[in-house]
């Protein structure tokens, strides 16, 4: 019995995972329309000579170097046998490459709020000997936050966890 209880949560881990990796990617897209609507506003002029790259090049490679991470997470739980998101997160620091590893951190020690709610999702859940844990609250507070800064990919991709969430209850 406790085999199966074991397995079940496992399971459940595992897909809550692949659940939120779809939240990270929708996020992606909304950094992605955040970044575009700065750089069209800024001074081009200016960033290239303060930064050496013209605004949309950066954002390109800063969206190529997001995308890989987050693929990368969800290949950790094709290529080893991990069932949450810090498990794969474990995987990457062992095994990654070092723009990977660098793009990790950056994830975890940005203010930009968009990563900081990558961070926090990749806490959200702990699966430990005897349970799976998980604080739905950082699901709701992302959802809410997703809505009033107007984040319609992430809102989308975090509502269908809140929904599930509040249609188990």
């Amino acid at each position: 019995m406790i085999g199966k209880i074991r397995k079940a949560q496992e399971r459940r881990a595992r897909d809550r995972s692949l659940q939120v990796l779809e939240v990270m990617q929708a996020l992606l897209l909304d950094y992605q329309e955040h970044m575009l609507s700065a750089a069209a506003q800024c001074d081009v002029a200016a960033y290239v000579e303060e930064y050496g790259i013209q605004p949309e090049a950066q954002i390109s490679d800063d969206m190529r170097r997001l995308h890989l991470f987050v693929q990368s997470l969800g290949g950790a739980f094709d290529l080893r046998q991990v069932r949450t998101l810090m498990e794969a997160g474990d995987v990457l620091r062992a095994t990654a490459t070092a723009e990977i590893i660098e793009t990790f951190n950056y994830i975890l020690t940005s203010e930009y709020f968009g990563f900081q709610a990558i961070a926090a999702l990749i806490q959200a859940a702990h699966l430990n000997e005897e349970t799976y844990f998980e604080d739905t609250t950082v699901f709701y507070k992302l959802w809410r936050d997703f809505a009033e800064i107007n984040y319609s990919h992430s809102l989308a991709a975090i509502s269908r966890i809140c929904f599930e969430e509040a249609v188990a209850i």
